[in-house]
C-alpha cells in the first residue's frame, strides 16, 4: 500500500493537469478495483515526467523527504541538480518519484501529495454513454453485428457478447470505463426485480419470460427502458 494510502499497483495513469495559478500538479488514475483517483502535488515547482505511451501504468508512488536517509542517493540517481537536491534536503519540498511499471514516470517536487477520490456511483447506475449506444443499436441492430428483423434474439445475443467483451478488454488493458459494466448490471437488476436466475445473462432471462420468441425484442427494450428509468429513482425495485 503506496504512503497515499490507495493501491497504486496497477494503476493507470489517465491523465495529467497543471493549474499555474494554484502551483498544482495533477495525475488521474484509474486503480485496479476501477476506481478513478486523482493525486494532487500542492505547490508542485519542478518536474521532470516522460511522455505517454500505449500503455501507463503504475508500480508505485514513493516519497522521498529529507528525513529520509536514502534520500540523497535517490535524488541523485533521479538526476536532480545540487539546487533542487539542497530544496528537498532541507525539508523545503518532498520528492515524489512516480514509479512506472509500464510507460509513464518521472518525478515532481512539491510541499505535500493528496488523493482525491471520486464520488461514489450509485448502485447499477451506468455511465450514459452506454444508453446512448443502446439506443443506437435499438434502431440499427444489423449495422453493429449482422442478422436481419427474423433472427432479433440472436442479434440480442450479439449485443451482450459485444458489450461483455468490450467490458472485458478494458479490464484486461486497465483502462475502465463505467457503464459497459451494462450485462451484469441488467442481469443483476432482472434478479433483484422479477426473481429470474442470473446465471445465463439477460438475453436468455428474457427469452425464457418471453416465450415466444417474437416477442423477445419487445420485452428486452421494455425492460431496459424501465431499468434505465429506475436509476433515477431512489429505490429501483418498481412498485
Amino acid at each position: 500500500m503506496s504512503f497515499l494510502n490507495v493501491p497504486l499497483l496497477d494503476a493507470s495513469v489517465t491523465g495529467v493537469r497543471m493549474d499555474p495559478v494554484r502551483e498544482l500538479l495533477q495525475l488521474e488514475l484509474a486503480l485496479h478495483t476501477c476506481e478513478k483517483v486523482r493525486v494532487d502535488f500542492s505547490s508542485a515547482c519542478q518536474w521532470s515526467l516522460s511522455l505517454f505511451e500505449r500503455q501507463n501504468v503504475l508500480l508505485d508512488i514513493h516519497e522521498w523527504k529529507a528525513s529520509n536517509v536514502a534520500t540523497a542517493e535517490r535524488c541523485r540517481d533521479l538526476g536532480l541538480d545540487e539546487f533542487w537536491t539542497r530544496m528537498v534536503l532541507t525539508d523545503r519540498y518532498t520528492l515524489y518519484e512516480v514509479a512506472p511499471s509500464v510507460g509513464f514516470g518521472g518525478w515532481v517536487l512539491a510541499r505535500g501529495a493528496e488523493v482525491i477520490r471520486a464520488a461514489p456511483e450509485t448502485a447499477f447506475a451506468p455511465a450514459p454513454d452506454v444508453f446512448d449506444f443502446m439506443e443506437g443499436f435499438r434502431k440499427r441492430p444489423g449495422m453493429f453485428v449482422g442478422f436481419d428483423d427474423s433472427q432479433r434474439v440472436e442479434q440480442l445475443r450479439g449485443l451482450e457478447l459485444l458489450l461483455h467483451g468490450y467490458s472485458s478488454a478494458l479490464r484486461a488493458h486497465g483502462v475502465p470505463e463505467a457503464g459497459f459494466g451494462f450485462v451484469m448490471d441488467f442481469a443483476n437488476y432482472l434478479q433483484e426485480t422479477r426473481g429470474w436466475s442470473a446465471c445465463c445473462g439477460p438475453v436468455a432471462m428474457i427469452v425464457k419470460a418471453a416465450g415466444r420468441k417474437h416477442d423477445v425484442w419487445v420485452l428486452f427494450w421494455k425492460l431496459v427502458d424501465e431499468f434505465r428509468e429506475s436509476l433515477t429513482r431512489p429505490n429501483p425495485l418498481p412498485e
